[in-house]
């Protein structure tokens, strides 16, 4: 394994796992807000894949599979019904009322999305996720799946990655990639059948639509991400800008 700097024993063993599975590749460590996370990129089911480590203060948190989807403008978001506020993409329903029920689809091409997502892909995910949160999404062109790590033991209950064999690591890869593949052939045959129908012209139109819509979905969330930076940075000058300014009041009017 390739020298990581400060990871722990089970950020560690994660990787160990991984790379059984995907390969022996380079662990290149990157920082989101101040805490380390680990990404590996290999190979699976003749497909590039990556497994990202997140860690919190240098405990592992949680695992990121994730798989591109051939530069297709496919963007989805699962979540809980009752862990979900407003998306500023729309909604769709799948016309399952079980998975309806449970589960808040965001997304589109909406018919790519209900084509996806068949009645057995709904029921390993009902299966899966019914009580937890599910963290099923693309972003940057990738599906991935993030596997929250749930402790058996620990004073406070730490995630222990030994306990994540690559047997388990291989059943959540060939889940990732049953649902992107899915994803990427009902894409093309959404277009092909509108190029069959309509002309090639439409075709080509409703993919710049879909191209459109996820880069105006990246970008606002890149902005978001900006504007919560600089609110973070912003409240703590702001902050001392008050304790100045009620300094020099108070000087001016004794």
């Amino acid at each position: 394994m390739a020298p990581l700097f400060g990871p722990n024993e089970n950020v560690t063993a994660v990787f160990a796992s991984a790379q059984a599975v995907i390969g022996p590749g380079e662990v290149v460590p990157f920082y989101v807000g101040g805490d380390a996370c680990y990404q590996l990129v290999g190979r699976y089911g003749g497909r590039v894949v990556e497994v990202v480590v997140r860690t919190d203060a240098n405990v592992l948190t949680s695992i990121e599979l994730a798989a591109a989807l051939d530069g297709l403008p496919i963007t989805l978001l699962l979540n809980h019904r009752k862990n979900t506020s407003i998306y500023a993409v729309p909604e769709v329903r799948t016309g399952d009322a079980d998975f309806d029920g449970v589960f808040l689809l965001n997304g589109f091409p909406s018919e790519v999305l209900r084509e996806a997502l068949d009645a057995p892909t709904r029921g390993w995910l009902l299966e899966r996720f019914r009580n937890v949160n599910p963290t099923l999404e693309t972003e940057n062109g990738r599906l991935t799946i993030s596997v929250v790590l749930r402790a058996t033991k620990g004073l406070f209950m730490l995630p222990y990655g030994r306990e994540i064999p690559p047997a388990e690591i291989a059943v959540w890869f060939d889940a990732l990639l049953a649902i992107a593949n899915r994803l990427i052939a009902s894409f093309h045959r959404q277009r092909d059948g509108i190029a069959r129908t309509r002309g090639t012209l439409a075709a080509e139109q409703w993919v710049r639509h879909h191209v459109d819509a996820m880069e105006g979905r990246t970008n606002r969330r890149r902005n978001l991400r900006i504007l919560l930076f600089g609110v973070f940075l912003g409240l703590p000058v702001l902050g001392a800008l008050a304790v100045v300014a009620a300094m020099l009041a108070s000087m001016l009017l004794r």
